[in-house]
């Protein structure tokens, strides 16, 4: 059990065994109930590097999934965020930190200045933890040949946007170049 002081008063977190993707899922008693997956996960930065670990109230992966574990609660408001602890930079320095992302209750309300610094104590405090365990090495395995496949997917996306963009990009300055000829060939016509 890992204890936490935090503003709204004293947590603890029980943390589960990892599953097959490198999750930890964190129980939280206390001032704050419900539940935060912790995964390894790859740098905003660098996306083919996994030199990060995110931290999510109630689900493995905020950004792709529904919450499908108890949202962590404070006084009878349940919250969702992420935040992302970036292991290439010192926790000390801002951007060491990506978020907490949009930490709000279900109605989507952000949190109360209270309740916003005790779940982002939490959501550091359990990456830190997540960051430090011994097994941490094989936790980014695991995550890495879990993400890696939605990661190329992704990326195969981006860079077909990319090549349908420059495509119509180069259109359309062909379209000026020829209106723009046009445009110099009618003003030589009436300077004449």
């Amino acid at each position: 059990m890992i204890t936490i002081a935090t503003p709204s008063g004293t947590v603890r977190a029980v943390p589960s065994e990892a599953d097959a993707t490198g999750s930890v899922r964190y129980s939280l008693t206390g001032a704050a109930r419900g539940t935060v997956h912790v995964t390894a996960t790859s740098s905003p930065a660098r996306w083919d590097q996994f030199d990060a670990v995110r931290a999510s109230l109630g689900s493995a992966s905020a950004v792709r999934e529904l919450p499908v574990e108890p949202l962590v609660r404070i006084r009878g408001r349940a919250y969702q965020g992420s935040t992302v602890r970036v292991l290439a930079h010192s926790a000390d320095v801002p951007w060491g930190w990506q978020g907490p992302v949009s930490l709000v209750d279900t109605d989507d309300r952000p949190a109360p200045e209270q309740a916003s610094q005790t779940l982002t104590a939490i959501l550091r405090a359990r990456a830190s933890n997540y960051a430090a365990r011994s097994d941490f090495a094989r936790l980014q395995l695991a995550a890495r040949r879990h993400d890696t496949p939605q990661l190329l997917k992704w990326l195969d996306a981006m860079i077909s946007y990319a090549e349908q963009a420059q495509a119509r990009y180069l259109e359309e300055a062909e379209a000026h170049r020829v209106q723009a000829a046009r445009s110099l060939a009618a003003w030589w016509t009436l300077a004449r």
